[in-house]
């Protein structure tokens, strides 16, 4: 056999290997933090209990794989009500995929949300704002918000405008007009 195709053969052999190694060592490194997510979840809670300024609790949290891409995936997320501690918004699941381009620049800013399973009532408000009904607005700040009503509508969107995508899958939405059903779902 000649030199040059013995080379290429050799050199193709390492280059395979290399590659299979990096992505054992990928995968283990991903199952690694899969294992230790759970740990997470709490301190994960309560940034989220900052952010909206009500109590959060996460069910379950882990990692997995969605389109090629690391995902951090919440289960089980309930929203209480401050003062008597029953739920008033619960998801069944919360996905957010991240980009891997993103991550190797260090920002740690989600490609997109997806939101499963969830029940909400959308309430449309005497001044022509939309509400999210049971859910307290955050506080802080002069604001156009009317007083002692619920979270905005429009503040959601201003706070998911930094992401790419929101899905909303396998959910129900009620609208009400000023507190009366009207029988949109």
């Amino acid at each position: 056999m000649p030199r040059w195709k013995n080379r290429l053969r050799t050199s193709s052999l390492l280059a395979a290997s290399v590659l299979l190694i990096l992505a054992a060592v990928l995968m283990g490194g991903i199952r690694l933090i899969d294992l230790l997510a759970p740990r997470y979840r709490q301190d994960l809670a309560n940034l989220m209990t900052q952010a909206i300024e009500q109590p959060v609790e996460v069910g379950r949290m882990g990692m997995s794989w969605r389109r090629l891409r690391p995902t951090v995936d919440l289960g089980d997320v309930v929203v209480l009500d401050p003062d008597n501690g029953l739920p008033v918004f619960r998801l069944i699941e919360i996905h957010v995929p991240f980009s891997w381009s993103a991550l190797l620049r260090g920002q740690f800013v989600p490609r997109e949300v997806v939101l499963s399973g969830m029940a909400v009532t959308l309430e449309w408000r005497a001044d022509g704002s939309v509400g999210v009904q049971g859910i307290e607005m955050l506080s802080g700040g002069e604001s156009d918000r009317p007083a002692g009503g619920e979270l905005d509508v429009a503040d959601i969107l201003e706070q998911l405008r930094v992401l790419g995508r929101v899905s909303i899958q396998n959910s129900a939405v009620a609208w009400q007009e000023f507190g009366e059903p009207i029988g949109l779902t």
